[in-house]
C-alpha cells in the first residue's frame, strides 16, 4: 500500500495537470498519518470493511474548448 502511495505521490509531483486544489488535501492527510493510515487501511481491506464513498468528478476546461472529466475518489482516514 505504501509503494502505491509513493507512486502516486511520484505521479502528482511529475504532473503537468492542475490538480493541487483536487489532490493536495488527500496526500497531505495521508503523509501526516503515516504509517498509522497503511496499518489501519490494510485492517480494513483484511477484514472486508472498507467501504469507500462514491467518486465525484469534476470537469476541466480544455484548450479545444470542450471539458475533460477528471474522477476524485474518496479517501477514508
Amino acid at each position: 500500500m505504501k509503494k502505491a502511495f509513493n507512486y502516486l505521490q511520484d505521479e502528482f509531483n511529475e504532473s503537468s495537470l492542475p490538480l493541487d486544489p483536487i489532490w493536495r488535501p488527500a496526500i497531505s492527510a495521508v503523509e501526516e498519518l503515516g504509517d498509522s493510515f497503511f496499518e489501519t487501511l490494510q485492517e480494513y481491506l483484511r477484514e472486508s470493511k472498507y467501504q469507500p464513498d462514491k467518486a465525484s468528478y469534476i470537469y476541466a476546461d480544455k484548450d479545444n474548448m470542450g471539458v475533460h472529466p477528471i474522477c476524485v475518489f474518496s479517501v477514508d482516514y
